[in-house]
């Protein structure tokens, strides 16, 4: 057993001319993964990987002008955060869910 998790990861602030698949392509290699939905700035993993982000680190540092922007959901209700890699360097932002105050006048 394991615990699997949803990644999205976006390729931001590219320089104009700048081919992302190489990015996309170290990605997959350095995860391991193959098969996974490949766009043009994104890709999306879907599994156990637990080395995510000693993967993008070392991803990141081979590319130093680019930001990778993760989007990622574990599969246990609320687990939801972002993190951005530039430079082999990392900054992780758990979701913070708030809820709408009881309100009265919205009942029906």
């Amino acid at each position: 057993m394991g615990y699997k998790t949803d990644f999205n990861i976006r390729v931001t602030d590219v320089p104009d001319g700048f081919d992302a698949s190489a990015i996309l392509d170290s990605i997959l290699e350095t995860a391991g993964y193959s098969g996974a939905d490949v766009g043009e700035f994104d890709v999306r993993i879907s599994g156990k990987w637990y080395d995510w982000e000693r993967d993008l680190r070392k991803v990141s540092a081979e590319f130093p002008q680019v930001r990778l922007h993760v989007e990622a959901e574990g599969e246990e209700g609320g687990d939801l955060w972002e993190a951005h890699f530039v430079g082999g360097k990392m900054q992780k932002c758990p979701a913070e869910i708030i809820y709408a105050p009881f309100d009265p006048e919205k009942l029906s």
